[in-house]
């Protein structure tokens, strides 16, 4: 909670981070002129930190088959899962190499996470997280894909598909960098990023992950064990992705939020997994309907993006008549059922002070 606070306070867009970015690839990656490697990554890694790159056989080590690497402090060792994807590999190799280029000793020893000491570990591991994100997706790179698809009057899930797959990352982490990019070179704070998962073979929506740029947006976290509105472009593609699939599935609407009236273009990416066997999860971006944000991306208010009446979670929704309501509206006739009380007493209340004074009057 602490972290996601001073994510939001920042907008989340680090310039010293982007800056260190920049001076890292033209002091040791000037010579690449194509797309960064793993091999590279792992030759800087033990060329200028000393490091020993070995496998971490997940097979052997059941009780491990969620770790992605362990490092080793004594050795300067790096454990890599023999089960990892070549985008999870860079990531986590870019992220090692933050670690070193920010001289950040206090970090997790693991990816992901067993446990952490201390807000300062949880900070920097953020910082490196960050690191690695901005040098896999360059700044100026991303800017300029997307000032060209905000350019254009339509909408059309292909041209973002061809930009996210232009850079050799997770969908995950290209949405995380676009919650960088869009506020720190495009000026657009009213949005949020939310992370969902569910059982292959059941449609069980969890919110795992949320960040919200300048304000509480809808949807949040909800306490209480609701459940989430499954006319989210998120929740559809959970309910539809194939398992095996070897990509993500894309796609975009306008949520029209019946509580707030407010509305969102909402994108969202769904994909296996990768630290979970048999569970699907769904990334989701969302960028509020206002005037500025219009300006900055032209499709915003076009017709090509279908748009659909949403809520939060159907415990608490008023749409009538919804054909995918998992649950009644029991919070919010409760809710309703405790205002009027609320009104009945006050008018009560009032009626009774009204005819004691009319009687002392009397």
């Amino acid at each position: 909670m602490a972290l996601r606070s001073f994510q939001e306070s920042r907008n989340n867009y680090f310039p010293d981070l982007e800056t260190s970015v920049s001076y890292f690839k033209q002091q040791y990656l000037s010579f690449i002129s194509d797309e960064i490697t793993s091999k590279d990554l792992e030759d800087l890694l033990i060329e200028e930190y000393g490091y020993t790159i070995d496998v971490l056989d997940v097979e052997s080590h059941s009780n491990l088959k969620e770790i992605r690497s362990i490092f080793s402090r004594d050795t300067k060792t790096l454990f890599i899962s023999s089960q990892i994807e070549n985008s999870q590999k860079l990531f986590l190799l870019a992220k090692e190499i933050g670690f070193n280029f920010l001289k950040h000793e206090k970090r997790p020893l693991t990816f992901s996470w067993i446990k952490y000491n201390s807000f300062e570990e949880v900070l920097n591991n953020f910082y490196a997280s960050y690191f690695a994100g901005a040098l896999l997706i360059p700044e100026k790179t991303i800017t300029q894909k997307l000032k060209a698809l905000f350019g254009q009057t339509s909408y059309s899930n292909d041209d973002f598909i061809s930009i996210m797959n232009s850079f050799p990352v997770s969908s995950e982490t290209f949405f995380q960098r676009l919650t960088n990019i869009l506020p720190g070179k495009f000026g657009i704070r009213n949005l949020f990023f939310l992370r969902f998962t569910s059982p292959a073979d059941r449609l069980e929506v969890k919110l795992s992950k949320e960040l919200h740029i300048t304000n509480l947006h809808e949807p949040h976290a909800k306490k209480t064990d609701e459940h989430y509105c499954r006319r989210w472009m998120s929740s559809k593609l959970l309910q539809d992705f194939p398992l095996a699939s070897q990509n993500s599935k894309v796609d975009a609407q306008i949520s029209n939020y019946h509580s707030t009236q407010k509305s969102y273009f909402v994108i969202s990416a769904a994909s296996e997994d990768p630290f979970k066997t048999n569970i699907i999860r769904s990334i989701g971006l969302g960028i509020l309907l206002h005037p500025n944000n219009s300006k900055a991306i032209k499709f915003l208010n076009t017709p090509s993006i279908t748009s659909e009446q949403v809520g939060v979670t159907c415990e608490t929704c008023a749409i009538e008549n919804c054909e995918v309501r998992a649950k009644p509206a029991s919070t919010l006739e409760e809710e309703l059922k405790n205002r009027a009380s609320e009104i009945a007493l006050e008018s009560f209340l009032k009626s009774a002070t009204d005819e004691q004074i009319q009687d002392k009057q009397e």
